[in-house]
């Protein structure tokens, strides 16, 4: 009688084991999926966002009909450029030092 006992206990044992060692392989299966899924997500993003930086560049080019630096200082800051245009060669600056 006891040898039917510890057999019946070491086959619940070893259904229970496989029963875990399935649930271990779904969830890895699982992790494996959800990674694929992101990095074809962090790709697409890197993908859009390189590609916005490009078309940013290129619509502020001073070539394709943007400003310069300097007529946009000249807008921006019309005081500043008219004392730089007034002063006859002097380039030295007027402040000195503090905010």
């Amino acid at each position: 009688m006891e040898d039917d006992c510890c057999k019946n206990k070491s086959n619940k044992t070893s259904e229970g084991g496989n029963m875990k060692n399935y649930l271990l392989v779904g969830m890895m299966v699982l992790i494996l999926l959800i990674s694929v899924v992101q990095a074809f997500q962090i790709k697409s993003m890197k993908a859009a966002l390189s590609g916005n930086a490009v078309r940013a560049t290129n619509a502020n080019n001073a070539n394709e009909g943007g400003e310069t630096y300097e007529e946009m200082m000249a807008r921006m800051h019309p005081d500043q450029v008219a004392a730089k245009s007034s002063s006859s060669g002097n380039s030295l600056p007027t402040m000195v030092g503090g905010c």
